[in-house]
């Protein structure tokens, strides 16, 4: 049963993308793995319907999910009519259910998980040291030395459409997983190499939002360990670290500066991320329960609304924030529906970090790092609609139910048997 993890592992992490116009951003092993999931959670919720199962509360999360989104959808196609791109959204986000669902009832133990996570580390371990050799046998010295970025996203474009944010967000998730494990008391060399090549292949994304999210994620990390003297250490070196790269690699000082310089294309393009969700929240206002039900974000937006200036306007793609987009898409409905499904899923990872099993408290500790560093990326990108990088934490949370309940078995088996013997022992005296 460990081929499956891995398979499914690589659909969600080998960043291939369809060359068809319209769909360059969809990667189809990702969505054929999600997309699959749906049918086997429509067996595992209607089972649910005809007896009580272990984990239906979770199922029923993820019911009220699927609710709120059919009632959005419908909503949405009363409105604006039916089209395809609202449709194939409705779609996507019910997969983000049935990843869930597939976690919760494929990989139900912690061997299968670890399978699962060794797969997708794998995959960006090799992408990242790919990365990082074409660039530097590409530019040399200039990776280093160049004040501007654009040569190196163009190249790496041609390879990987989706560089460098969600290719970068998913190489931050990587090292969530990969440093969980080494917090958690993994110190093998192979380990230490792996994180290393992960850090430099974020490093050469030049993604400042997957930049603050690893960071964040890295940092959650550390504070569920509970240690807190290596945790200041930690915070010490890393502190160190990013001030020495911000200070003496130019390509990135200098993106730093740019982005609070006025008139930069840098600062441009953040202002210009604000004026998108200032637009999105204007339309949501008037559709507040369950928004424009999925329909797309240049459907009920002008472009001359949000690009500033001088600036080349191209078609409105996405509105660059979770929140806002499931805001405008589904509404407060959709929102809490999904950070419902994201809560109950913490609440199970944080609990396992205090099992007694090593390998479940490094799995946990990932997931939670994972956890975090969506949250925070949420602000810049849609992060957890986004199945090609959150679909494994997505299967994360339906695992850790399932692993969570099997290990609370024994301890409510334990309890019984030394309730029974005080209970023999009161009789017997």
């Amino acid at each position: 049963m460990s081929v499956f993890p891995m398979i499914f592992a690589m659909c969600l992490a080998v960043p291939l993308l369809l060359p068809i116009e319209g769909f360059e951003s969809v990667p189809p092993l990702a969505a054929a793995a999600s997309l699959l999931s749906i049918p086997w959670m429509v067996a595992q919720i209607c089972m649910d319907a005809v007896a009580h199962r272990e984990g239906s509360a979770l199922r029923l999360a993820v019911l009220l999910f699927i609710a709120v989104a059919i009632a959005s959808w419908i909503s949405g196609a009363l409105t604006f009519g039916i089209s395809a791109s609202a449709s194939l959204s409705f779609v996507n986000w019910i997969a983000l259910a049935g990843l869930v669902v597939a976690g919760q009832s494929l990989l139900t133990t912690p061997r299968r998980l670890n399978w699962m996570l060794n797969g997708w580390l794998t995959c960006h371990v090799v992408i990242c040291a790919g990365a990082v050799i074409f660039l530097m046998i590409t530019f040399g010295a200039q990776m280093v030395s160049s004040t501007e970025r654009g040569p190196f996203q163009h190249a790496m474009q041609a390879i990987f459409p989706n560089w460098p944010n969600y290719l970068g967000l998913a190489i931050a998730t990587a090292i969530c997983v990969a440093y969980g494990r080494m917090a958690g008391g993994t110190r093998s060399f192979a380990a230490k190499v792996q994180l290393a090549i992960l850090v430099a292949g974020l490093l050469v994304t030049f993604s400042r939002g997957s930049y603050l999210a690893c960071i964040a994620g890295v940092a959650a990390i550390r504070m569920a360990t509970g240690q807190r003297r290596r945790t200041v250490i930690m915070f010490a070196v890393g502190g160190t670290f990013i001030l020495l790269v911000l200070l003496f690699v130019p390509a990135v000082n200098f993106l730093v500066r740019a982005t609070f310089t006025p008139d930069t294309s840098q600062s441009i393009g953040v202002l210009e991320r604000l004026a998108f969700a200032r637009e999105a929240l204007r339309v949501w206002w008037a559709h507040p329960t369950f928004g424009i039900g999925f329909a797309q974000f240049s459907q009920v937006v002008d472009p001359s609304s949000v690009y500033l200036g001088n600036s080349v306007q191209h078609d409105l793609g996405s509105v660059h924030n979770e929140y806002v987009t499931t805001l405008l898409k589904s509404g407060y409905a959709g929102l809490f529906s999904l950070m419902l499904l994201v809560v109950m899923g913490y609440r199970k990872l944080k609990l396992l970090t205090n099992h007694r099993d090593p390998e479940i408290r490094k799995m946990a500790l990932g997931g939670i790092g994972i956890c975090i560093t969506l949250l925070v990326d949420g602000f810049t990108l849609e992060s957890l609609r986004t199945v090609g990088v959150s679909g494994v934490f997505l299967a994360m949370l339906g695992s850790a139910d399932a692993i969570a309940r099997r290990a609370e078995i024994p301890l409510r088996e334990q309890s019984a048997q030394s309730d029974h013997g005080n209970q023999a022992g009161l009789q017997s005296t």
